[in-house]
């Protein structure tokens, strides 16, 4: 079960058909983050909100008084929860995993596995001022504290949280050779590694591509190897 969305919505649908088509079976998908880019909705609201859906999406574990959604009681597998996004999603994913590992899950329910697809990550000092991804951010989160160095979209900034208590037990962090952000995207994989985190991290990197080239271009053989990267992953 694949629990977090991205921000390219019904954009990135064909990936679904890959994860049946190349998998050793279907994965369920459950779509529960969703970035919205407005000054009024920080990206904090983002992370509150996906968090509280992945809580609701954990109480099916077990028996309570919550309202139960049948599909995910008939097709979901709360012992096999991955979550995954693209770009601000791939952010999402990380602090997802950092609250989850902070507050735990209900039910006890644990998460299998994270995939952060080009993530969003700033660090400062690393990018200009100016820089499309800077500039994205402030858009994102206007009032953010520390503005590039805020700890949501930078995992080395000051005042971040412990990688260590990353509440997943392995990541697949892909990266892309002609993304502006590759550098500190590679830099997030080594500090994971060397964070003292319990878990496997691997980093998967596609040469002569830009950032999310295989949501925006679709079927190009580029694409489909990635996709495939990721389907073996959550298998």
């Amino acid at each position: 079960m694949e629990v977090l969305g991205n921000k390219y919505g019904g954009v990135a649908h064909p990936i679904k058909h890959v994860f049946w088509e190349k998998g050793n079976g279907p994965v369920t998908h459950s779509s529960v983050g969703r970035v919205q880019a407005s000054p009024r909705t920080p990206s904090s609201n983002s992370i509150r909100r996906s968090l509280t859906t992945l809580q609701w999406v954990a109480s099916h574990s077990f028996d309570n008084e919550v309202k139960k959604d049948p599909w995910l009681l008939n097709h979901g597998n709360f012992d096999l929860i991955f979550i995954g996004g693209d770009s601000a999603g791939g952010n999402l994913v990380h602090n997802i995993a950092l609250q989850a590992g902070a507050q735990g899950l209900k039910g006890r329910v644990k998460i299998s596995g994270g995939f952060l697809s080009h993530p969003h990550f700033l660090c400062s000092g690393a990018e200009d001022a100016k820089s499309l991804p800077t500039l994205i951010w402030e858009f994102v989160y206007l009032s953010a504290p520390g503005g590039p160095g805020n700890a949501l979209i930078n995992p080395f900034g000051p005042g971040k949280s412990s990688l260590t208590g990353l509440g997943c037990s392995k990541l697949l962090v892909c990266v892309a050779e002609k993304d502006e952000l590759r550098d500190i995207r590679i830099m997030y994989y080594n500090a994971m590694k060397e964070s003292g985190w319990k878990g496997e991290i691997e980093v998967y990197e596609t040469m002569g591509e830009n950032h999310a080239f295989h949501v925006l271009n679709f079927g190009t053989q580029n694409s489909r190897t990635i996709i495939k990267r990721l389907a073996t992953f959550l298998n």
